[in-house]
């Protein structure tokens, strides 16, 4: 992939195909403002074929699909306050070029000079009525903007004759002097006594008083997930798993990069207990290069690779996210103002 910067408000970008895609944008006080992308894309180009429009004030108000002519197919526009908050968004369609139907999709209401909103409504599957979600933040502590309070209000077709009936439900949370959330309850009513995961939908989060970071999750029907060990990285080490019935007990080995080297997963105790095995091998730059089965057979990069996709924990980086193409790339190269040109 190579990226052409000659055209002042233009980066031209080539993909491994020889095709083009043209990224145009202005330049303000604020910054680089993207205006368009035109062309086929590459594996890191992000959506192509868009149009984006702005405010008086820089903020974007509107985002258009086009055809490969050009041409707008739909586009979603955005109606704000003077704060900058979104109050409507609406969707609307185009037929060569011009407009030709539009429908609201969200609307938002605020408190004050939040910039949360209280109530966001959108069409009902019921023509003409509006499905509405009610939200209460906590206004002190450190948990300060957080939901307590999520209530959704809306209707459903009557399941006994024509017509809607009305449904609701609500979800409560609680957290603690971090702001971290320890407590979720809902939507379903709680028992008389004694509520707790056992016996409603409750869940339950706890956490090491040193690191802050969680130990124990108890799930409603008393499933109960906990962090036995840390490494120094403080990554998961043993974790184990708890539903009543069956224990698992899940170990992780990594190297320095903090990849998984090895899983190990014990299912049951003693005698009886079940022990699955799974290895996987890198390269030096960090790229999976073989997994090992449990039954002792090993699957080819590319296979390997595509199986460890449904792992996150294998190709997640140590900060959580998937590494991006460019960071794949053995060499990226730049130009004389630091650029990036290509990625090889």
């Amino acid at each position: 992939v190579t990226l052409d910067h000659s055209r002042p408000g233009a980066t031209v970008v080539t993909n491994e195909r020889g095709q083009q895609t043209v990224f145009r944008h202005t330049v303000t006080a604020a910054g680089y403002r993207l205006l368009e992308v035109r062309g086929p894309g590459c594996a890191d180009c992000g959506e192509t074929n868009v149009r984006y429009d702005y405010d008086r004030d820089g903020r974007l108000t509107g985002t258009t699909t086009l055809d490969a002519n050009g041409q707008p197919l739909a586009a979603t526009e955005a109606v704000l306050d003077q704060l900058g908050r979104t109050l409507r968004l609406t969707r609307v369609f185009y037929r060569n070029g011009k407009r030709v139907s539009s429908h609201w999709q969200r609307r938002f209401e605020y408190v004050g000079a939040s910039p949360r909103p209280a109530l966001i409504g959108r069409p009902s599957v019921i023509p003409g009525k509006e499905h509405l979600t009610l939200v209460r933040y906590a206004d002190s502590g450190a948990a300060a903007g957080m939901p307590i309070e999520v209530t959704e209000r809306g209707f459903a077709p009557s399941p006994d004759a024509a017509g809607f009936v009305t449904i609701a439900r609500t979800m409560s949370y609680r957290y603690n002097a971090y702001g971290q959330p320890t407590l979720a309850d809902g939507p379903l009513p709680n028992a008389a006594r004694g509520a707790g995961p056992a016996n409603s939908d409750i869940t339950l989060t706890e956490y090491d008083p040193k690191t802050k970071l969680p130990v124990r999750t108890t799930l409603p029907g008393n499933m109960r997930t906990e962090v036995l060990e840390r490494d120094a990285a403080l990554r998961p080490t043993i974790v184990r798993t708890n539903d009543g019935t069956l224990v698992r007990t899940t170990t992780v080995r990594y190297d320095w990069r903090g990849q998984p080297q090895e899983v190990r997963a014990v299912h049951g105790s003693g005698a009886t207990a079940l022990t699955q095995v799974t290895g996987y091998r890198f390269d030096l730059g960090g790229r999976l290069t073989a997994m090992i089965r449990p039954d002792g057979s090993t699957l080819a990069p590319s296979a390997a690779e595509s199986a460890a996709l449904a792992d996150t924990s294998v190709t997640e980086s140590a900060e959580g996210a998937a590494l991006p193409a460019a960071l794949r790339a053995g060499r990226v190269e730049t130009d004389s103002l630091n650029r990036p040109v290509a990625w090889v």
